[in-house]
């Protein structure tokens, strides 16, 4: 990678390919995971992966000078490469860092994601931490994944929504899943160890396209809470009343989320359990207080199935409404207006 005459060829190349698509291309993203082995050889460098940005900017922007830079595109979070990474040659080099937060249950990476923010911002790089690359398998025959098990199409469904859901909850500007449909891929486990296998964490099935529940999941995730709803902040209180099969709740573990509709100001409340998921969960119950004026004609909406609920009884004071007894569960619920949502009957 570092030898004269294959940096000139990766240069020429970089630049040839600037020219072609810079109509096209405004967002160009360096390399992808160099903080692992896997694709930085020998073994990862923060410094000369920063030196690799540098001299991949000036030739992009050499080419089109309002494109913009994504760089990190690390496995995980890591902070010392971050770090690192701050203190090479490529730190005045890029417009976003981006990372991808692995992990078995989502919410784990929340505090390491909060910690990398800190970290840019601290170099006046404030809300430039996009997640690029996630992924859970709906499988437990799967390659391409080291977190334990077992897991199957519930389970992938439940992470695919608490994982976006959490990255909006941290403040991310982009969130994006990995992989639209099942590919080939060697196995990290099992008796088949090293032979190959299929990487199981599409949203799709390979070959045949059909929908997995994940599919269906994130659908309803992005049909309900499209570019209308921004985060806002309301006070809230969410505890638990009832646990159902998740036995002793740590309050750490309770999960929400407050947006609101852009136009119509009306409010969005998403709540889940950031527990390990189970399969066939008995779902708990928790009350929840909201300080918000505009909820008209509450409805629960489940982003799992998809379906609609009218809301269990509510109460009014002042400018709080009380939920005394919600559903609660490893998944997202939502409650909202039931004005300005377009709800399908059949």
């Amino acid at each position: 990678m570092t030898a004269p005459e294959a940096k000139k060829a990766w240069h020429a190349w970089l630049r040839a390919m600037a020219q072609r698509y810079s109509k096209h291309v405004k967002l160009w993203e360096i390399w992808n995971e160099p903080n692992t082995e896997w694709f930085w050889k020998p073994k990862p460098d923060a410094k000369l992966y920063g030196r690799m940005v540098k001299e991949a900017t000036e030739i992009i922007r050499g080419v089109d000078p309002t494109a913009m830079i994504l760089a990190g595109s690390t496995a995980h979070v890591p902070l010392d490469f971050l770090q690192d990474f701050l203190n090479s040659e490529g730190a005045d080099s890029f417009d976003f860092w981006s990372v991808h937060p692995y992990a078995g249950v989502p919410e784990e990476t929340d505090a390491v994601m909060r910690q990398a923010q800190q970290l840019l911002a601290s170099k006046d790089k404030c809300d430039v931490l996009w997640q690029t690359e996630c992924g859970f398998p709906s499988n437990a025959d799967t390659g391409g994944w080291g977190y334990g098990g077992p897991w199957d199409e519930v389970k992938h469904a439940k992470w695919v929504l608490r994982r976006l859901l959490s990255d909006m909850v941290v403040g991310t500007k982009m969130s994006i899943y990995f992989v639209l449909n099942d590919y080939p891929a060697i196995l990290e486990g099992g008796p088949d160890k090293g032979k190959m296998g299929i990487n199981r964490k599409g949203l799709f099935y390979g070959g045949s396209w059909e929908r997995k529940p994940a599919a269906h999941a994130f659908s309803n995730l992005a049909g309900l809470l499209d570019d209308r709803f921004q985060p806002k902040s309301l006070r809230t209180e969410l505890s638990v009343t009832e646990p159902g099969s998740f036995g002793q709740i740590k309050p750490e573990a309770l999960r929400i989320l407050t947006l609101a509709d852009m136009y119509t100001h009306a409010p969005a409340i998403v709540y889940w359990l950031g527990v390990p998921m189970q399969t066939d969960a008995k779902g708990g119950k928790a009350k929840l207080a909201v300080a918000v004026r505009n909820i008209h004609q509450p409805i629960l909406i489940d982003l799992l199935d998809g379906h609609v609920y009218e809301s269990p009884p509510f109460e009014k004071t002042g400018d709080t409404i009380m939920f005394a007894s919600l559903p609660l569960s490893d998944y997202p619920i939502v409650v909202c207006s039931r004005t300005g949502i377009s709800v399908d009957s059949r």
